[in-house]
């Protein structure tokens, strides 16, 4: 046997193989499809057979290749993305998703993939991020619930726009409303007229102003509205205050039980504050709250004996003095006078 033999089939097998061809002829059509001149069958395949890849295959598809494989694409088989071994299709860019996924929005949403996706997964999601983009960003309570309560008909999680009116999603709390009847009230399904998105049982925007004209400040804030409207119809059980300062229209018995008959105004805020009744921010000029006069009087009248005559007082209900030893004490003291109203020209502070 001589050696013609073999070295003539090595020729025709590397003749024959995809991609192989002789000095100054033309490439012989591949079962890839058109390849790059200078990729050598080599790179992948191995004399042994053509099933019996190179590992590592001496191919590098992020550098030789416009399409980087990135993320889920790295755990490929090359079948997975170049049907029947095409490696001439999909003629995608890495931005065109659309040339190998299903579009399981139907058009309704950016053709983009990437604005929302990631290569690592298409379910893997942020879409508290992805939400605080849109026409409805997601904030209070909202935040705390899962995705399919609101895209309750998507499949496949495609989510696709909602609208984003309150009552498109809440029109039955809406209907079942019994604090206040909505429907009765022909309140508006504005939800966001009153209501915050914390809770649907706290209204905070609700504008009492508007709609009585009485201010609901500090503690008559915080009452229910029970306290004051019948439940459903919101109808007033107590009278409807001529003026934010009108008090005494609602609390007429407080005001009995502390000031009656003593010719107090019923202006109570000249007075009080309205977090609570002993808030009282009263400036007394003589210093009743401090010092030697601190704790010993009972109420008002231990000086203003007279009701409803606030400007008239004595001293000598605790005082006792004889007259005669006060007028001894002040001998040299010009313009002196027993009475009430000079010892406190003369001690204004309450000091001897």
């Amino acid at each position: 046997m001589t050696r013609t033999g073999p070295v003539l089939l090595i020729t025709v097998l590397l003749l024959t193989l995809p991609g192989s061809h002789a000095r100054g002829q033309e490439r012989p059509l591949d079962v890839h499809g058109p390849l790059p001149e200078s990729l050598d069958c080599g790179s992948c395949h191995t004399p042994r057979s053509w099933t019996h890849l190179r590992d590592p295959l001496d191919f590098r598809h992020d550098s030789d290749t416009e399409f980087p494989l990135e993320g889920a694409h790295r755990t490929l088989v090359c079948r997975g993305c170049h049907l029947d071994l095409r490696f001439d299709e999909p003629q995608a860019s890495p931005s065109d998703c659309m040339a190998c996924h299903l579009d399981i929005h139907q058009g309704r949403m950016s053709d983009t993939c990437t604005a929302c996706h990631t290569t690592t997964s298409f379910l893997h999601l942020d879409g508290e991020f992805l939400h605080a983009a849109s026409s409805f960003p997601l904030t209070g309570a909202h935040r705390q619930i899962d995705c399919e309560q609101c895209h309750a008909d998507d499949r496949g999680g495609a989510y696709s726009p909602l609208p984003t009116e309150c009552i498109a999603c809440h029109q039955a709390e809406y209907l079942a409303t019994t604090t206040i009847d909505h429907v009765a009230a022909g309140y508006t399904t504005d939800c966001t007229r009153c209501h915050s998105e914390v809770a649907f049982g706290y209204a905070p925007r609700f504008d009492h102003v508007a709609a009585s004209g009485y201010p609901l400040v500090e503690v008559h804030a915080e009452l229910p509205c029970a306290t004051c409207h019948t439940p459903g119809t919101m109808a007033l059980t107590v009278p409807l205050p001529a003026s934010p300062d009108d008090c005494v229209t609602c609390h007429q018995s407080d005001y009995d039980a502390a000031h009656a008959g003593w010719g107090f105004a019923t202006t109570c805020l000249d007075c009080h504050g309205q977090t609570r009744w002993d808030d009282v921010d009263f400036d007394h000029s003589f210093p009743i709250y401090s010092g030697a006069h601190k704790g010993k009087w009972d109420g008002c009248a231990t000086c203003h004996v007279t009701p409803g005559d606030f400007t008239s007082f004595t001293c000598f209900s605790c005082h006792e003095h004889a007259q005669s030893s006060t007028d001894s004490d002040h001998r040299e003291v010009s313009g002196y006078v027993y009475d009430s109203a000079s010892c406190v020209s003369c001690h204004p502070d309450g000091k001897h």
